[in-house]
């Protein structure tokens, strides 16, 4: 199972890692949120108007009967659809926030991670009150490094300052002090808290590049299910070997059909002079095309689906070979960037042959194969018994 939440006995056990140098704990969270800018209250607007007219639209009778409401709420307080849009937009204080709280007093240790700042500066070690945002969040709402934001947890309303902006491809989410968070949340929440601290990531500092393997292995088996991942500078290498991955990937799906296809030619061409041959009996005998033909299309479906479970087997039996002979060469890729990759590509390899086209195979078998007894029964069924038996 996936693991969502760690604790500080997994943060001291990563601590113990050989090759470890530092471990960095940090939470994402989300936070009620209001910016309160004019410009934000245009965009938050314009969100719920989209939502009202999904609503209104939608085939869902609960959903409309919500925009129904909404349009009662209109009538109640004498306004237009578009002045509640902005009325709402400006008066709602729970939009969230997405906020990773990293310990700032161990970031010098990392700054290659945390150096991406557009305008401003990152937070100082233990820096209280301030916020570095996601320019993107910036330039939704109108504000900017210097100004003031208020988020509130419990209903209790906290004054930060923005002190600086990254950008979105390093950070989708703002960043602030972690202790800073914590405190305030068993301030804000009381005994509902009594879980924190909790923590979602771990920024790991190395004591060299050769260590990465062995850490890499002990984490796995630390924190099972546990996502990994590593600051990878060729971008560009990484995107054209996925691309390749994803070529290969389309190619086995394909050969799965293929392979299925096959069996179920090759199997209904054994069967032919057997069907041609049983079908002449059974017309000297007197049976009616209509039993005939259900007869052999029973038949042809059984044989069909047969057919695709032996190139399921066949082809689970060969997988292991397959993925080696697709797999991505990763040679050329060296440190954190091809342990990035080894990781991604053993995760898609696993889904190699792809379960949807293993269930497809029986089903794709029997269309085969049904097809081909039509064709033959038509020809068949033309025939005097005398003259099926004969050419048999």
């Amino acid at each position: 199972m996936p693991r969502y939440y760690f604790t500080e006995e997994d943060a001291k056990a990563l601590a113990e890692i050989e090759g470890v140098n530092c471990v960095i704990k940090a939470a994402d969270f989300l936070i009620d949120w209001n910016p309160g800018t004019d410009k934000f209250a245009e965009n938050a607007a314009k969100v719920i108007e989209v939502l009202y007219m999904k609503y209104r639209n939608s085939g869902d009778p609960r959903l409309r009967a919500m925009a129904k409401a909404m349009e009662q709420e209109v009538a109640k307080m004498n306004m237009t659809l578009d002045e509640y849009f902005r009325w709402v937009a400006a008066n709602r204080i729970n939009y969230s926030l997405w906020v990773l709280a990293v310990e700032t007093n161990k970031t010098t240790d990392i700054l290659t991670y945390f150096n991406n700042v557009m305008k401003g500066r990152f937070l100082s070690p233990g820096e209280e009150n301030a916020i570095v945002m996601s320019s993107a969040v910036l330039e939704d709402t109108g504000l900017e490094v210097g100004d003031e934001t208020e988020l509130v947890l419990c209903g209790k309303v906290y004054k930060l300052r923005i002190i600086g902006s990254i950008p979105p491809p390093m950070f989708p989410i703002s960043v602030m002090d972690l202790g800073f968070l914590i405190r305030a949340l068993k301030e804000a929440y009381g005994a509902n808290a009594s879980a924190l601290p909790i923590y979602t990531r771990f920024f790991l500092k190395l004591r060299s590049p050769a260590y990465m393997d062995q850490v890499v292995s002990r984490v796995m088996s630390l924190l099972p299910g546990a996502w990994i991942s590593f600051p990878a500078a060729r971008a560009e290498v990484i995107t054209r070997l996925l691309e390749s991955f994803r070529a290969s990937y389309n190619f086995m799906a394909i050969a799965l059909v293929t392979v299925a296809v096959t069996c179920a030619v090759g199997l209904r061409g054994l069967e032919a002079m057997k069907n041609k041959r049983e079908i002449g009996l059974l017309k000297a005998m007197g049976w009616a095309a209509g039993d005939l033909m259900t007869y052999v299309l029973v038949q042809a479906f059984v044989l069909g689906v047969a057919s695709g479970a032996v190139a399921v087997a066949l082809l689970l039996l060969i997988a292991p070979y397959i993925r080696a002979l697709l797999m991505p060469n990763l040679t050329g890729v060296t440190g954190p960037a091809r342990l990035t990759l080894s990781c991604l590509v053993e995760s898609l390899a696993h889904r190699i042959p792809s379960p949807t086209m293993l269930l497809l195979d029986p089903l794709v078998g029997a269309a085969v194969s049904v097809g081909g007894s039509l064709v033959s029964l038509a020809y068949y069924l033309g025939l005097t018994p005398a003259e099926t038996l004969r050419e048999t």
